[in-house]
């Protein structure tokens, strides 16, 4: 790698390419690093080099670093909405995410609100649902990977009282006291 004027020149690019987000957001400053190191040592050819290489990244960035879901995003408690009844998230136990296709995220309260609101989408082939496990309060998990149980003595936020498990026997131990019907994935997100 050269160094041009003491500062070495792809170290700012390597920094921050990290993310798409985070590159497209600083082209500006990066420009007007590049020129200024440029400018300051009369060395037009590195404004160039770098320029073009900048520019390279950011298309490759775009292209491969935003190709849909990849992964839940935290749920921030009392700071994340409900997309569908617009109030806080305060319960991690029954917070829930959907990612479409295109990696737009959407957070939800309760089990109740996201059936709510996706029974009013057009079916999302790449669409990914996450949803809490009850026993281990905020850990996202995919919906394919969870088991469901419903009753009145499980409270969540909207009132879906649906809680979900990873674990089918942690699932048993909480219904002995709840007493509510295990449900199958299929009948609350039925389409």
């Amino acid at each position: 790698m050269e160094s041009c004027g003491g500062v070495k020149a792809w170290t700012p690019l390597v920094e921050m390419c990290l993310t798409a987000d985070a590159y497209i957001s600083t082209i500006p400053f990066l420009m007007a690093r590049i020129i200024n190191i440029g400018i300051a040592n009369s060395d037009t050819s590195y404004i160039t080099t770098t320029g073009l290489a900048m520019i390279g990244i950011a298309l490759f960035s775009l292209l491969f670093g935003a190709c849909g879901p990849s992964g839940p995003e935290p749920i921030e408690v009392h700071k994340d909405l409900c997309h569908h009844c617009k109030m806080n998230i305060a319960d991690t136990r029954f917070a829930a995410e959907l990612i479409t296709g295109k990696g737009r995220v959407y957070k939800f309260d309760d089990v109740l609100c996201l059936q709510a609101y996706v029974s009013d989408l057009v079916a999302d082939p790449k669409a990914e649902v996450y949803i809490c496990d009850y026993a281990d309060p905020g850990h996202l998990t995919p919906l394919d990977s969870l088991v469901f149980v419903q009753g009145d003595a499980i409270q969540s936020p909207m009132r879906g009282n649906i809680a979900a498990f990873r674990d089918e026997k942690q699932l048993q131990e909480y219904n002995e006291v709840w007493k509510g019907i295990q449900i199958d994935r299929g009948i609350i997100f039925a389409q």
